[in-house]
């Protein structure tokens, strides 16, 4: 397989994508692939300045290289060194800075995000995530397609070496790409020292790496298989399940319905799951967090997943109340007798005769979920956030209308199939949505 028939074999095509580019023989096969198949892409390079001159000089021969070719070019500036949190190693904080900025881009205009990740990419993560104690999603983390944190991540050279693109680079008349030193060094981090060092070893001992790379396609579809469970498993568990179902999750499972739940852009470490798992033996009320903002509320009932910074729940009596304030919006509700309601997703009609007294409000939490009028399965709300382009940030001042556990409604996003009108209806109460 070549470079340019990994790009045209690629589905589904976008109608427009963002690009990776650092300079190096990957990326840069990678962008140029593309382009000469046609596709609208916009170069991203990111300059982390860790290694001064050299990096100044890497994002220039990235400007020249876009600017002979025509090629849309945005360069970010990343000042690793500076923005670095108390702990947090250079890798890391470069990984989580491109993230951030990757976020941004995709805030302001959606698009995939096409990274050069090949095979020996794969290997390297294979033994650095075995160092580090993965499951098999973690080992196979790297995925031709693959949604990470509300951006989607594309990677179609995963069937081929750092050698082919090399080689197809130079027989487009390509041979100045830029190398960046330190990956040459075999002790300057661990990955490095696995692709310097332990990889060459590997393939001395077994004459090939073509077991490994089996391997790894049996762990990706092992990983596949297991996640595809947990994602049709999920919605039951954060609605319905008991502890009792918690409890007889297998292992395997349990970690990516806790992840599917909470919405982890990562699994959960070890540690958490392991906690979650007593607390669900011990059966007793206990709050465990999972990842930075979520919590998972452990009780006799079930289990209950919150987000730290939401705001309490409140019960309201709605037949005895015209205005429901709730932070920088309000709830307009009101019982009428007639059928007649506006057509708009602000507001709601509802057969009154399903309705209890008192509603319960609240902010939307990471998981909701919510059966949408018409459907007879759950989606996540964070679904419909998306198809309406709410960006996170807002998305936890929405509040969301309950019966018991059961949404309703959340206003401007989607509503449910509970409480439809039909022609049997008596009485309809009608609850509208303001922005103030």
């Amino acid at each position: 397989m070549t470079p340019l028939e990994a790009i045209r074999t690629f589905e589904p095509k976008p109608e427009e994508a963002y690009v990776g580019f650092s300079g190096g023989a990957d990326s840069t096969a990678l962008l140029l692939a593309m382009v000469q198949c046609g596709w609208k892409v916009t170069a991203v390079h990111f300059n982390h300045h860790l290694r001064g001159a050299e990096s100044d000089a890497d994002e220039l021969w990235c400007r020249k290289f876009c600017e002979r070719r025509g090629i849309p070019l945005e360069v970010i500036d990343l000042q690793v060194n500076e923005q670095r949190k108390p702990g947090e190693g250079v890798e890391a904080a470069a990984r989580r800075l491109r993230l951030e900025a990757w976020k941004r881009l995709v805030e302001k205009e959606w698009r995939p995000i096409f990274l050069a990740h090949h095979v020996d990419d794969c290997l390297e993560e294979l033994f650095l995530r075995l160092g580090r104690g993965a499951n098999a999603s973690g080992l196979t983390s790297l995925r031709p397609e693959r949604e990470l944190d509300n951006l989607t991540l594309c990677r179609p050279f995963l069937q081929l070496r750092k050698h082919d693109l090399e080689e197809w680079l130079r027989g487009q008349g390509i041979d100045d790409w830029r190398i960046d030193q330190t990956n040459l060094e075999a002790d300057s981090s661990r990955r490095n020292a696995i692709r310097n060092r332990l990889l060459p070893l590997v393939r001395e001992i077994f004459g090939t790496d073509a077991g490994f790379l089996a391997a790894l396609q049996c762990l990706r579809e092992d990983a596949e298989c297991l996640e595809k469970i947990a994602n049709e498993e999920s919605t039951m568990y954060y609605y319905r399940a008991s502890l009792i179902d918690w409890n007889d999750l297998h292992p395997a499972i349990l970690v990516r319905v806790l992840r599917e739940c909470a919405e982890l852009p990562f699994p959960p470490s070890r540690r958490t799951v392991e906690r979650l798992r007593s607390a669900l033996a011990a059966g007793k009320s206990e709050q465990v967090p999972i990842g930075q903002d979520c919590v998972a509320r452990v009780t006799p009932d079930g289990v209950f997943f919150c987000h730290r910074q939401e705001c309490p729940e409140t019960t309201w009596d709605w037949r005895r109340m015209n205005l429901l304030v709730w932070g920088r919006r309000f709830l307009q509700m009101d019982a009428f007798s007639d059928g007649g309601f506006l057509q708009d997703d602000e507001t709601e009609c509802f057969d009154e005769a399903v309705l209890p007294d008192q509603l319960v409000v609240r902010c939307w939490r990471p998981g909701d979920v919510i059966q949408p009028f018409g459907s007879q399965h759950h989606r996540k709300v964070v679904e419909f956030f998306q198809e309406k382009h709410v960006i996170p940030e807002e998305r936890k001042i929405y509040p969301v209308v309950c019966v018991g556990e059961t949404i309703i409604w959340v206003p401007g996003v989607c509503r449910a199939e509970f409480g439809r009108v039909t022609e049997a209806s008596e009485r309809i109460a009608q609850f509208s949505f303001e922005r103030n």
